[in-house]
């Protein structure tokens, strides 16, 4: 169900919430890897608990509420103004995309993970309590 006969490997896709400065707040169920990011998006818990006009995200949300930057046309170019509005959200992606990087090194997440996907939310949640706590120190 989770394996990619691609790269070989399982894949698991999930949805992470922080703020503005990339501290990790929450994050959502784990679903299949080959699953799209606005299905992830609304099949999870944190499409009922996050203020979605309040919400960044990139170009795999469009066709939802969620602020995402303007999609270039095909063979064209953006006006000068959503090219300002890009560069906008683009910046304040950064540290939301830091914080992915940063998860992402743990090695028991960067590994091969040979466990069930139960264990993997615990996991996760350990993880989460350990960065909120460097956070604080």
């Amino acid at each position: 169900m989770l394996y990619s006969g691609k790269h070989r490997r399982y894949g698991v896709r999930l949805q992470l919430t922080t703020d503005l400065h990339g501290n990790l707040l929450a994050y959502s169920e784990i679903f299949p890897g080959a699953t799209h990011d606005l299905t992830v998006f609304r099949r999870s818990s944190l499409y009922n608990t996050l203020n979605h006009t309040n919400t960044i995200g990139d170009l795999g949300y469009l066709g939802s509420a969620i602020t995402q930057p303007h999609k270039t046309p095909k063979n064209g170019t953006l006006d000068p103004d959503r090219d300002k509005v890009n560069t906008t959200i683009a910046f304040l992606l950064y540290p939301i995309e830091r914080a992915i990087a940063h998860l992402k090194s743990w090695i028991i997440l960067a590994s091969r993970y040979c466990r069930s996907l139960v264990q993997l939310q615990r996991i996760l949640h350990i993880i989460t309590v350990i960065r909120r706590l460097q956070e604080f120190w």
